[in-house]
């Protein structure tokens, strides 16, 4: 290093020493030309670097004074220097030059500083690759529960985008009704780290999902601050498993019962109904005789009654038994065929009441069971007919229509102008014994969502948008 251009003791030489305590970083102040008038002990850490030709001396520096930049040094570290122009020129000892225009210069080393953001960048970097695999979000929470950072494996799971996310608090995004929950389990694990686990429903761009939330306190990498880790993760599909198998366990047991009752029903109920069906001829025949003048129509129509009773219990346990009974061997079929026979076995239930079109793209064979596909798109088809009055053809449609919205699926949709389903009741319509009808069983819907499970299928039901019903039936694609 050039040695130092004295300083006037007037200009305060104790001020000087006391300002070399007080920094903590490396402080020099220099002329024009790059001469070093002053400096600080920290400057002796960077004497290499500061000498003459020196990647932080102040010559090679001076045209881009004032200003701040980085430098890397040899070993590794960086140099974070800044360089402004003193408001007034320093005294000087030598006689010829009493004053000189000079600069205040400050390096401070950023490496532990570089070293944490390039760990940080590090962290998001992973868990961005990482979040993909989650099928989540991560959000970080600040020591006042406002957000500063969110990772998401897909963003339609996040409730507003975002960059509208950032520096609001959850009870801001959410409302209170919603948000206070998560609110709360915040401000615990902010203020007395303590973790947070529940689940929870919320719409989102997606739709209705389902989520898992836990939190956990952290240390704040860039303060001394307390921030809290959500890990929100999207359990839709194992809400929609854990359902689907409880209903297959229902109807299982529901299937194994109905077995039983059935076959003890059926020996009684078979004389019954050929000892009722003589009866009921014969008071047929009694009641026409001129001699009997009407007395037997009180008892005609009390066999009647008996009769049609004993019909209705006939019905329910062929829908027990068809409950029970387990689906034939799958195989490739062609919807379209299947789709011909049902309407023709169905036509004189919608004949006289609606218009039946069809709407056919060209799809491939799906992976089913024929005799089963045909049961189920003739109770989807009599359900459409029976819910449209008698009458009205002009004004009623039955529309099937078949289509393959995915590579590995094939859809066949049920549209009607019928009276359609309550709201209230659009949640139960799958369950077993459920049903709107004076008549109905309860049992034909659940009939259908068995036997199209047991393709690896979907059923699934929408209320119509002024009126009527739609059901898809979605089945997998024949390999």
């Amino acid at each position: 290093m050039p040695k130092e251009q004295p300083l006037k003791h007037n200009f305060s030489q104790a001020l000087l020493d006391a300002m070399r305590d007080a920094f903590d970083h490396a402080v020099l102040a220099s002329d024009r030309t790059g001469s070093i008038l002053w400096r600080t002990a920290d400057c002796k850490k960077l004497d290499a670097a500061l000498a003459p030709g020196g990647v932080l001396s102040p010559a090679s520096l001076m045209d881009q004074v004032p200003g701040t930049g980085d430098v890397l040094l040899d070993d590794g570290r960086t140099i974070r220097w800044h360089a402004q122009l003193l408001p007034r020129p320093l005294p000087l000892a030598d006689p010829g030059r009493p004053t000189v225009e000079a600069l205040l210069w400050t390096f401070e080393d950023q490496t532990h500083t570089e070293r944490l953001r390039r760990a940080l960048d590090d962290a998001e970097g992973r868990l961005r690759l990482l979040s993909p695999q989650l099928h989540g979000i991560i959000f970080e929470l600040d020591a006042q529960v406002r957000i500063v950072r969110v990772w998401t494996s897909d963003p339609g799971l996040l409730a507003v985008p975002e960059q509208a996310l950032l520096g609001r608090t959850i009870l801001e995004i959410l409302g209170p009704e919603v948000g206070r929950q998560h609110h709360e389990a915040a401000l615990a694990t902010v203020r007395f780290g303590k973790s947070a686990r529940y689940e929870y429903e919320l719409d989102v761009p997606e739709g209705h999902r389902h989520f898992a939330t836990e939190s956990i306190a952290v240390s704040a990498i860039d303060s001394d601050e307390q921030h809290a880790i959500f890990w929100i993760r999207d359990i839709t599909e194992q809400v929609q498993i854990q359902q689907r198998l409880l209903e297959t366990e229902r109807l299982a047991s529901i299937g194994t019962l109905a077995a039983g009752l059935a076959h003890e029903i059926n020996n009684p109920l078979a004389y019954m109904m050929l000892n009722t069906g003589e009866l009921r001829a014969e008071f047929r025949r009694l009641a026409s005789d001129p001699k009997f003048d009407g007395q037997l129509d009180g008892m005609k129509a009390s066999v009647e009654m008996i009769y049609e009773g004993a019909h209705r219990v006939q019905c329910i346990v062929h829908d027990l038994l068809q409950l029970a009974k387990p689906v034939g061997q799958v195989g490739p079929v062609d919807v379209r065929q299947v789709i011909t026979m049902a309407t023709e076995l169905t036509r004189t239930s919608w004949e006289n009441r609606a218009r039946l079109r069809t709407e056919w793209d060209d799809v491939p064979r799906v992976s089913a069971h024929q005799g089963c596909l045909v049961q189920v798109f003739t109770n989807l088809l009599t359900n459409a007919a029976q819910a449209i009055a008698a009458g009205a053809i002009a004004d009623n449609a039955i529309t099937v229509s078949v289509c393959q919205p995915l590579p590995n699926s094939v859809q066949i949709e049920f549209r009607d102008s019928g009276m359609g389903i309550a709201e209230e009741d659009a949640a139960h319509i799958f369950e077993p014994f459920f049903t709107t009808k004076q008549q109905g069983t309860g049992l034909g819907l659940a009939i259908c969502q068995m036997v199209v499970r047991s393709f690896d299928g979907e059923i699934q039901f929408e209320r119509g948008q002024s009126r009527g019903s739609v059901f898809r039936v979605l089945l997998p694609v024949a390999e």
